[in-house]
């Protein structure tokens, strides 16, 4: 049994963590990786520590090993499960699960990330009409049953700011009765865009640079230090700045 369980091969298991400590994954105009500098490193040594010295999360050795969280949740052989919004949809089908819902914990200061996969329409297209009329369509909340099912949030404000329509999507068995102060609050006061989406080249950098230093931290291979130095080392080759700059 373990008491927490998160993300390791992924961003989002550690990144809303080195930003609540006042860290930052690259520097303003996309030219420099800041995952060395101290409050990054203190970030992730903390969460290392929940491996390795305080023994509350599974290594990743054990996680290859282990059933789905899902799994762990429902059969009461995991506590807490820190991960996207997204579970809710495979949670809300779980009978017997009673599932409480709550925001990141924070270092300094509450923090979360804003990711997804952005829907693109080629200005060429020869069906621009249509284009545009399915990518309203698909990102209706009242139109398409995966936002009241726990997969995905409303992209416009007024979801968040509206009772009506807050409720339009938060008032169903897929969100507990906290969701309100968990994922509408929370969205409008604490969220930070990833790299992703402004840096050049950062699915690249990710994979070839951040990733294996991250995963030799979680394995207990290199400390943090050394780990997010030579993560920095990688990347300065492959940094060229923002794409909206």
């Amino acid at each position: 049994m373990h008491g927490l369980s998160f993300d390791k091969g992924f961003f989002w298991g550690y990144y809303p963590f080195i930003y609540s400590n006042g860290g930052d994954i690259v520097n303003e105009d996309g030219s420099q990786l800041k995952l060395n500098e101290p409050a990054a490193v203190e970030a992730m040594e903390r969460l290392r520590a929940l491996i390795w010295e305080d023994h509350v999360t599974a290594t990743p050795e054990q996680d290859k090993n282990l059933p789905p969280r899902t799994v762990l949740m429902q059969t009461g052989k995991l506590a807490m499960d820190m991960g996207g919004q997204w579970n809710l949809l495979d949670y809300s089908t779980m009978q017997g699960l009673h599932l409480g819902l709550v925001v990141l914990p924070k270092m300094k200061e509450p923090k979360t990330l804003m990711l997804g996969s952005p829907t693109v329409i080629f200005k060429n297209t020869r069906h621009q009409e249509a284009a545009v009329k399915f990518y309203k369509f698909h990102n209706d909340p009242q139109a398409v049953d995966l936002f009241g099912r726990g997969l995905w949030m409303p992209l416009q404000k007024s979801y968040y700011t509206d009772p009506a329509q807050i409720a339009a999507w938060t008032n169903n068995a897929a969100h507990p009765p906290e969701s309100k102060d968990a994922l509408v609050n929370y969205a409008l006061c604490c969220v930070v865009p990833t790299p992703h989406y402004y840096v050049k080249n950062f699915g690249q950098i990710s994979a070839e640079a951040i990733q294996p230093s991250i995963d030799q931290i979680w394995n207990n291979q290199a400390t943090v230090k050394d780990a997010l130095e030579q993560a920095t080392i990688k990347a300065a080759p492959l940094l060229s700045g923002r794409w909206d700059k």
